[in-house]
Parts: structure tokens; C-alpha cells; sequence
């Protein structure tokens, strides 16, 4: 066999050998939208009639009538640890809406202002929960726009065991990157105007993702008090599978040079007589400033990872003799 075809064929096999391992990792890698429903629908839900008696069935179609006036469309925007937020887009639609009939349904959605942070646009400093979205039948029926929307910026804290948040400052802080976990609390409820009904709605999907980040719904709890009632869910934030394995694979590449420089220094000092050849030190001192670019540009990475640089170090116990 000549060298072209024998070319050919290593240069197929490396190239499909290559091409099926990275499409198989690239799978267990991608970040997929989350898509959750709330509440998650079960025997027990209100949202699934399961009774005998036909007057409370008629009291139960009454009460989930109520409680699905309005149904939420949760969109992912971004997550911040840095600042310890999430951004999320809420996409409410009138359930009930009927725009033949004379009497206006108007209804408020809330989001607890304990929840939010100072940057979100329905915070205020009062403390006392603002409305995010008034949604009025009327002007809905009337008016072009047909996907009204409001913004949360909610917090994140620090997520230590599932729902264990003591002590979550010593577990999840950016000094554990890429491995670091935190959880966001949100609340919902509504209030209808007419009746002062106080009820949490019904996440009816979701989609978006957060860039570098996977988001899980951990939990989700109805409150089915007419007086308080509130919809609450719990999502788990960390760093994508991708985010993760690349930073791993840089920390190894790394150490692997390291141990190839010194195993030329070694081998310098105990193979004699030696001759040292620039060639020798051209790869680890070009990996240590190639390195040093990729460090810089990790995904999501914090600068220095929480510690302090050597210099800043030297200059420090510098100032602090000089003072002396």
C-alpha cells in the first residue's frame, strides 16, 4: 500500500474516532432549558377534581376558579453569584378572561418584597409588597398587547445540604468555583381586586437558561389560604457540567506541565554530563503565560479566586513593616 491511501485512512480513523467522542460528550454536556409546571400535578392537587359529594364539587370548581385566574409563563434570564441574584421574565394571561362580559376582572400579581433585591423594579423601600403587574380584562381586550411581562431580580443565598441553610457560609461561596451551589426563593400570589381574594397562580411552563449555569426546581408549595395563600418555589443553582469539566481539564492540563518542567529540572541534576537546549524550556514557559490567559477567562471564574495574589501579599507585609 502507498502512503497516501495509508494517509488516508489513519487520517479517517483519528478524525470519526475524534468526531463520535465529542458528540457523545458534547450530549452529557449541553445545559437544557428547565421546564417545570406548578403546582406538579398529582392525585391531591386542587387543579384535578377528586371528590364525591356534588356540593363540595361545586365549591372545588368555584375554588380552583379562583386560583387560576391567572397563569404564569417563567422565563430564565441570568444568574449573578457575584451579587447573589437570579433574573428571571414572568409572562402572566388572565385564565378567566372574557371580554364580552361588562364587569372588569382586575387582578394584582405580587412578589414579597423580602424576596427581591434592591435592584429588582418592584422593590421599594418600604418593605411593603407593590404590586408587579396589575392585569385588567378590560384593557387586555382592548389593547394590542397580547404578552405582558414584569421582571424579578430575586436573591440567591448559599446553598449548604439541600435545605439545610445553616451555617451556608462555610458550604457554597464563590471559593468554591466550580463547584459552588446556591438556592433562590420565589413567591407569587395574586389578589382580585373585587374580592380581595388572596391566591397563588399556577406556573404553567418555563424556558430560557441562565449562561453557564444549570437551574433545577427543587421544590414547589401551594398555600392554599384565600387569606395569605401564595404559590412558593424553590430552585437549586449551580455550575453547568460543562462549565465544571472545562475548568477540571485546565487545572490537570496545568499540573501536567508543571510535572514536565520539573522533570526537566531533574533530570538536569542527576543525568551528567547535560547539555540544556532552549527547545527544552519553550513548551512549559509558553503553556505558563498560555495558561495564565485561560485562567483569566474561565467561565463565571471570580478574580483570584477569593485569595490574595503574592505580590499584593509582599506588599502588604511590606506597608506593615514600614509602618513599624
Amino acid at each position: 500500500m502507498s502512503k497516501f491511501p495509508r494517509f488516508f485512512i489513519y487520517w479517517l480513523a483519528i478524525v470519526t474516532i475524534t468526531t463520535v467522542s465529542f458528540l457523545a460528550t458534547a450530549s452529557k454536556l449541553v445545559v437544557k432549558p428547565l421546564d417545570f409546571e406548578a403546582p406538579i400535578s398529582s392525585t391531591t392537587d386542587l387543579f384535578i377534581p377528586d371528590v364525591s359529594s356534588s356540593v363540595f364539587l361545586a365549591f372545588h370548581i368555584c375554588f380552583m376558579f379562583l386560583i387560576r385566574q391567572v397563569s404564569l409563563l417563567a422565563e430564565f434570564i441570568s444568574v449573578d453569584p457575584i451579587a447573589r441574584t437570579m433574573t428571571m421574565d414572568w409572562y402572566p394571561t388572565l385564565q378567566a378572561l372574557n371580554c364580552s362580559s361588562s364587569e372588569p376582572l382586575i387582578v394584582d400579581v405580587y412578589v414579597p418584597n423580602v424576596l427581591l433585591d434592591t435592584s429588582s423594579p418592584s422593590y421599594n423601600t418600604t418593605l411593603l409588597d407593590q404590586p408587579t403587574i396589575r392585569l385588567n380584562s378590560t384593557t387586555l381586550c382592548i389593547s394590542s398587547i397580547q404578552y405582558p411581562s414584569f421582571r424579578t431580580i430575586s436573591k440567591l443565598v448559599a446553598l449548604r445540604g439541600e435545605f439545610s441553610l445553616e451555617d451556608t457560609a462555610r458550604k457554597s461561596t464563590l471559593e468554591n468555583y466550580p463547584f459552588d451551589v446556591y438556592l433562590a426563593e420565589i413567591a407569587v400570589y395574586t389578589r382580585n381586586l373585587k374580592t380581595s381574594a388572596v391566591m397563588g397562580p399556577k406556573v404553567s411552563g418555563s424556558f430560557g437558561v441562565a449562561v453557564n449555569f444549570e437551574i433545577t426546581l427543587s421544590q414547589e408549595h401551594l398555600n392554599q389560604n384565600t387569606q395569605a395563600g401564595n404559590l412558593l418555589l424553590y430552585f437549586r443553582i449551580g455550575r453547568s457540567t460543562a462549565t465544571q469539566a472545562f475548568v477540571v481539564i485546565v487545572a490537570v492540563t496545568n499540573w501536567l506541565a508543571a510535572v514536565a518542567f520539573m522533570t526537566i529540572c531533574v533530570a538536569t541534576l542527576v543525568y551528567r554530563p547535560h547539555k540544556i537546549y532552549a527547545e527544552m524550556f519553550v513548551v512549559p514557559v509558553g503553556s505558563l503565560f498560555a495558561f495564565t490567559s485561560i485562567r483569566a477567562n474561565l467561565p463565571g471564574a471570580p478574580t483570584g479566586f477569593g485569595g490574595y495574589h503574592l505580590l499584593d501579599s509582599a506588599a502588604i507585609n511590606k506597608s506593615g513593616q514600614v509602618q513599624r
